[in-house]
């Protein structure tokens, strides 16, 4: 899933989800090498606990779900 800020038109963030987090690790590092601009960052330190009225997907949408 990608998403573009409407604050920041410039910053896309792609959320990589699905596979194991050692497959996770492997996949951004290779994506970071890329030179395509990207840079991980571990939703799990970052995001907040996603509310009990909302989808993972949903809750990473808003600006609120960064700590």
């Amino acid at each position: 899933m990608e998403y573009k800020s409407e604050k920041n038109q410039g910053i896309k963030t792609l959320l990589i989800a699905g596979i194991p987090r050692a497959g996770k690790t492997s996949l951004t590092d290779c994506i970071e090498r890329s030179d395509l601009g990207l840079t991980h960052v571990p939703s799990d330190r970052y995001i907040l606990p996603v509310p009990v009225n909302s989808s993972f997907l949903m809750w990473v949408r808003e600006p609120v779900c960064i700590d």
